[in-house]
């Protein structure tokens, strides 16, 4: 029954409509990798000051998927994986998190596809 509410969730995040509260213009780039359920590495293409290299790991904001050592978090890393990876995202920057970055310097985003359907 968990691992259905995380497919919804994560599904709900990457689905939402590319108008929705979007910072177009904060940074953007193309999934390279999926790491786990709820962190890529993403090409930037374009960023502000925050970002710091070509290629940027982002934890998606609001998102908690399983450790990637269960079945549920490799089920997780699939979907993200087909969601995802090889596709155009628009991030949003977490500005609560002071530089938008986490403990493990990992940039903290709501992750938007080019399109509605990426």
């Amino acid at each position: 029954m968990r691992s259905k509410a995380i497919i919804a969730l994560l599904l709900m995040v990457a689905l939402l409509p590319l108008d929705a509260l979007a910072a177009r213009d904060e940074a953007y780039g193309v999934v390279v990798n999926v790491v786990d359920g709820d962190t890529v590495d993403i090409n930037m293409e374009k960023g502000d000051p925050r970002i710091m290299g070509s290629i940027e790991r982002v934890r998606m904001a609001d998102v908690d998927s399983p450790e990637i050592s269960t079945s549920e978090g490799l089920l997780a890393k699939d979907l993200t994986s087909a969601v995802l990876l090889n596709k155009r995202a628009f991030l949003d920057i977490d500005d609560a998190s002071g530089n938008g970055r986490d403990s493990y310097g990992r940039l903290i985003c709501v992750v938007y596809l080019s399109g509605v359907y990426g």
